[in-house]
Parts: structure tokens; sequence; C-alpha cells
């Protein structure tokens, strides 16, 4: 009886020949230039075998290998996802910059208060809380318009000479102690870093509460002490479907 003859699978490829194929794909290599990449890898083993190193042939050229490294990390790089590591967490918008990105217009009330008016610069609503503070509207308003056209902005504001801010501020009572407190408050607004103004210096509840409602569109969360500021409050409640806020 006839034996069979045994059929044996064909012999697996070297673990060079993978390795090399695993190269070709990483690196993009043709096909057709893989004969080439089979002849730098001979001249590397032996390289190698004289001790040049495993990046070097021994005359500063790089293998294959290390090119292909090099390619890989220089893709990783420039990644959209490592740009924006390197990058860093984005910086917190200011309280200012909300301000300004927003489009909240208090609406206008029977009231009249400044406050509606200066809504657009916070520093102006702010100035005029500390002419408002202990003072009466009649006395201080005509007074802070007056004060816009010598002091337009913080920088003049905080540069200005006290003594001369102060008699000007005489009218209005404590004219010493609120200068210092312009001055002051004024540096702070463009220095310092802040979320809500009670963190700078001469801002009370009452300016507060002027730059929540007419600045930040936030007088739902707000519950005002002072009485006028109380009177728009309520208007603006009760009013709120009608206006659209």
């Amino acid at each position: 009886m006839l034996k069979k003859k045994a059929v044996f699978p064909p012999r697996p490829e070297t673990r060079a020949a993978e390795k090399l194929e695993r190269s070709d794909e990483i690196c993009g290599d043709e096909p057709s230039d893989r004969a080439t990449a089979d002849s730098t890898e001979s001249r590397s083993g032996r390289a190698a075998d004289e001790g040049a190193g495993a990046a070097s042939d021994g005359r500063g050229n790089q293998t294959p290998g290390h090119e292909c490294s090099q390619e890989k990390l220089k893709r990783l790089k420039t990644s959209r996802y490592f740009k924006n590591q390197a990058s860093g967490p984005s910086k917190p918008k200011s309280a200012l910059d909300i301000i300004k990105s927003s489009r909240w217009v208090p609406p206008r009330s029977p009231y009249d208060l400044i406050q509606e008016k200066l809504y657009h610069d916070p520093w102006k609503l702010l100035i005029a809380t500390i002419f408002l503070n202990k003072t009466r509207g009649s006395v201080a308003c005509p007074m802070v318009w007056q004060f816009f056209e010598r002091w337009p902005d913080p920088e003049s504001a905080y540069e200005a000479d006290k003594k001369e801010m102060a008699e000007f501020l005489r009218p209005l009572g404590l004219f010493n102690r609120r200068a210092g407190q312009i001055i002051r408050f004024s540096h702070d607004y463009r220095h310092k870093a802040w979320v809500y103004p009670i963190e700078l210096h001469g801002i009370n509840k009452y300016g507060n509460d002027s730059f929540r409602i007419f600045c930040r569109n936030e007088w739902r969360d707000v519950q005002p002490d002072d009485y006028m500021l109380n009177y728009y409050h309520n208007w603006l409640k009760e009013n709120a479907e009608r206006l659209g806020v």
C-alpha cells in the first residue's frame, strides 16, 4: 500500500522580513523601493557588527529605522492635539471682556436713573455710585457729567492731582475721602484682576448691585438695599414679561 506524501505548510517568513514590511507600512515606502531598503538594511547590519551603533553607519548617516522614528515623532509633534496641549489652558475672560461681548441693554424706566445711561461704561457707572453715596441725586448727578469732562477715563482719574479733585468734589461733602476713593478705585479698575467691583477699593454693595443689574444682566440674583435701586428692580420684575427680559 502506497503512503501518502506528507505535505507541509509553507515556511513562514522570517522576522526580519516582517519587520521590514512593517517599516514599509509606517514610513510609506512603495513596493518598488523595497529592494533598496533590503540593501540598506544589509549595510546597516554590517555597520552594527563593526560597532558603528544602531542609529549610524559610522559615517554620520542615519539608518532607515532611525529616519522612520524621526518621521513618526515629527508627525506627532505637529499634531493639532499636541498644539492644544502646548498652548495650555485658555485664559479666563475678565469682567470687562464679558461685558463687551454681552448684548444686554437695561430697559429705560420711569425713574430715569443715571445707571440707565452709563451701563455701557462700567467705570463711569461705578464713579456715579461713589458720587451718589450719601448724597442726593439732584446734587450728585449734574456733577457726575462735569467730572467726566475733566477726567473722562480711569487713566486720567488715577493720574489726577488729589487736591484738585477734592476741591472739585467739595459740594458733595466728604470731598477728600471721595477723591482718594476715586483715584485708588480707578487704578484698581484698570490694573487689578477682578470679577465683581466689590473687589475694588471704594465700591460698596450699592455699586456692586448697580453693576450686576445694569452691566451684567444679573438683576434676578440681586436684592438691592438702596431705595431708588429697589424702585428700578421692582419695576423690572413686574414688567419683565412685557419687556422681554
